[in-house]
């Protein structure tokens, strides 16, 4: 590890050479032997006229270049994000839950009690969607669900409970009233879906094995995943039907009727794919 003197393109630019100069990679066996750079997208390192990259490829004139596809995919997923109405409303009520948890040790100790999965996700993660891999928000989305009625339970406790300031009681029946909703449970049901397929392709290129030709499968086999939950959500699979069985209630929580906005279960879908 080496301490920059700037964050400049200049300063990485040379501190990378001197430190691989220090191991014996001087500039002739780099010419001969260095092939590729890959990085994230930052400005600094992948500018075009002045990054790191463009500096190396100056010098190491058959140099290629290559953003990080695991990076490329955390943007695409960021820009169908901020596409989509609905995703924002599982991004808040994590934000809420880690804010709850974050200063209230009580709470804390009550959540690791009923659900250790949950408290583990809400202490290491907290918020999803965000600066996180896809992965980790798939974990924290996955955990919500499977410990969806200790939640639920948990907040409705704590909501009546006299002894609880009042400002405090009344975030905890906000979040139970968000639990309740047929509308939230419907809106877990397909982002929990969609990450599990983009969880699945962020893992396979992570892998170090993983070629160029195996990296496009993948990302063909995530497309048309996401294209029959895209359907499903079409057809209506992911709403609240009669004939399902949860009517009136979720693994045991008694759920409230919603008005649903005009087309928008088709839209997270359609948003993923495209990005």
């Amino acid at each position: 590890m080496r301490e920059l003197e700037g964050q400049d393109a200049e300063s990485v630019f040379k501190c990378l050479l001197t430190t691989l100069a220090e191991f014996g990679f001087d500039e002739d066996y780099l010419s001969k032997n260095l092939i590729a750079f890959t990085i994230d997208g930052a400005s600094v390192m992948l500018g075009i006229h002045c990054g790191v990259g463009q500096r190396l490829k100056e010098k190491f004139l058959v140099l290629f270049l290559w953003h990080c596809l695991n990076h490329r995919l955390e943007l695409a997923i960021s820009d169908a994000v901020s596409s989509v109405d609905g995703f924002y409303t599982i991004q808040t009520f994590f934000d809420n839950i880690y804010s709850v948890y974050s200063y209230l040790s009580k709470l804390q100790r009550e959540l690791s009690e009923i659900s250790r999965d949950l408290d583990l996700q809400v202490k290491n993660i907290g918020k999803i969607l965000t600066v996180r891999w896809i992965t980790s928000s798939f974990r924290a989305t996955k955990a919500l669900w499977n410990d969806y009625p200790a939640l639920y339970s948990h907040f409705r406790k704590v909501s009546e409970d006299k002894s609880i300031k009042y400002t405090d009681r009344a975030t905890y029946q906000g979040i139970v009233k968000k639990l309740s909703t047929r509308k939230f449970v419907e809106d877990v049901a397909i982002v929990k879906h969609c990450l599990a397929q983009l969880s699945l392709l962020s893992e396979a290129l992570q892998r170090q094995q993983t070629s160029l030709v195996e990296a496009n499968r993948h990302l063909q086999r995530t497309l048309n995943a996401l294209f029959r939950i895209k359907e499903a959500i079409q057809e209506g699979k992911y709403r609240f039907q009669s004939t399902t069985g949860y009517i009136s209630g979720f693994k045991g929580v008694s759920l409230e009727a919603f008005s649903s906005r005009k087309g928008y279960v088709s839209s997270i879908g359609s948003s993923l794919s495209r990005h």
